[in-house]
């Protein structure tokens, strides 16, 4: 039964109709997006870069999605959308509350990490750099929760305070 209303049956009725709903609205959302993100930028091309009047109005519509991006990584932010979805929304439908759950984002966010520094897809040195320090800034928020998750399962093993506070203190300091 549905916790949050214990009339509704799972995977019943009007639950199985929602259910269907929202997997349909995840595709549509998750995917959809990119794919049309990916086909008018596509379509597009040969005006991205370029001079004229057409090159204006591909730059005033979709701009934001290509410009601050070398040519030749003009389809960056599609991979940018489906990181960001996948740390955000992602991970919710992968070992919810547990530590595999962040280790699983470590491992997005490290590899990510790589491919940010090879690629290093800004026309800006400096946008790169920013990138790159986000990052990495991400993946050691991810390892500190990632510590502080594991301590929760084992009693005997209880960080003092001090340890604690330090992990905190780091934190407020990545963040900074």
């Amino acid at each position: 039964f549905f916790i949050g209303n214990m009339s509704y049956e799972c995977h019943h009725s009007e639950h199985l109709s929602l259910v269907t709903l929202s997997i349909i609205g995840m595709i549509v959302y998750v995917l959809g997006i990119r794919m049309f993100t990916y086909y008018v930028l596509r379509k597009n091309q040969k005006y991205l870069y370029g001079k004229g009047p057409e090159h204006q109005r591909v730059h005033d519509l979709y701009g934001s999605l290509y410009s601050q991006y070398l040519e030749e990584y003009w389809n960056w932010e599609i991979i940018e959308m489906i990181r960001k979805v996948f740390l955000c929304g992602g991970l919710i439908a992968i070992a919810s509350g547990t530590s595999l759950q962040i280790l699983i984002a470590l491992i997005v966010q490290f590899i990510y990490l790589l491919i940010i520094e090879r690629a290093m897809p800004y026309k800006e040195f400096h946008d790169d750099i920013v990138q790159f320090v986000g990052s990495i800034q991400l993946f050691f928020t991810l390892l500190a929760g990632l510590i502080l998750r594991l301590q929760d399962g084992h009693p005997d093993e209880q960080m003092t305070e001090d340890e604690t506070n330090g992990i905190g203190n780091l934190l407020v300091i990545l963040n900074l």
